[in-house]
C-alpha cells in the first residue's frame, strides 16, 4: 500500500513537474493595446517627473552657485541664523536650499537641529548652529574648559535664555542645558 502511494506521489510530482516545465515553454501572449498603452503612459509619467526633478536640481544648483559667494563671506554663526531666519521666512526658497546645503556640507548640524527648526524651540541635542539657526545669534558665549572639554554658556539676553552646550569646539558643541 505504502508503495502504490509513493508511486502516485511520483507520478504527479510528475506531471505537475512537465506543466510547470511546458508553460515555462510556451511564449507570453502579445500584449493587448490597452496593457500597451498602460506601459506608455507610465514611462511618459515616469520620464515627466524625472525632467522635472532634473530642472529643480539645475535651478537649486544655479541659486546655490549664485548666493555660494555671500554664503562663504559669512561666520559660520552668522551663517546658521541666517538658515534658520530663511526657513521661517520662506522654507522653499533658492537662499534657503543654498544656506542649508552649506550647514549641511560643513557638518555644523544634525538631525535634530533639521527636525525641530520649525518648531521655533531650541531642545536637547541640538548643535550651537541649530540653537543659532532658531535664537539668532547670541549676544555673548562665556567659555569654561574643563578637563573633560570645552563647555560654553551661549547667552540671549533679549529672550533671557542661557543655551549650553559641550564639546570640542564652538561649531560642533552639542546643546545639553537650556535655562530660561
Amino acid at each position: 500500500m505504502a508503495f502504490a502511494l509513493a508511486s502516485s506521489r511520483l507520478g504527479q510530482v510528475a506531471a505537475d513537474g512537465e506543466a510547470k516545465r511546458t508553460a515555462l515553454l510556451r511564449p507570453d501572449p502579445a500584449p493587448t493595446a490597452e496593457q500597451v498603452a498602460q506601459a506608455a503612459s507610465a514611462a511618459a509619467e515616469r520620464d515627466r517627473l524625472l525632467a522635472m526633478e532634473a530642472e529643480a536640481k539645475r535651478k537649486v544648483d544655479a541659486a546655490v552657485a549664485k548666493f555660494g559667494s555671500k554664503i562663504h563671506a559669512m561666520k559660520w554663526w552668522q551663517e546658521c541664523a541666517a538658515w534658520g531666519r530663511e526657513m521661517r521666512r520662506d522654507r522653499n526658497s533658492a537662499y534657503a536650499e543654498a544656506l542649508r546645503r552649506s550647514v549641511t556640507d560643513q557638518g555644523l548640524v544634525n538631525g535634530v537641529d533639521t527636525s525641530q527648526l520649525s518648531g521655533n524651540v531650541v531642545v536637547l541635542g541640538m548643535t550651537s548652529c541649530g540653537a543659532y539657526a532658531v535664537l539668532g545669534e547670541p549676544d555673548s558665549v562665556n567659555s569654561t574648559e574643563t578637563a573633560s572639554g570645552t563647555r560654553r554658556q551661549h547667552v540671549f539676553s533679549a529672550r533671557q535664555t542661557y543655551v549650553y552646550t559641550s564639546g570640542p569646539s564652538q561649531t560642533i558643541g552639542i546643546v545639553d542645558a537650556i535655562q530660561n
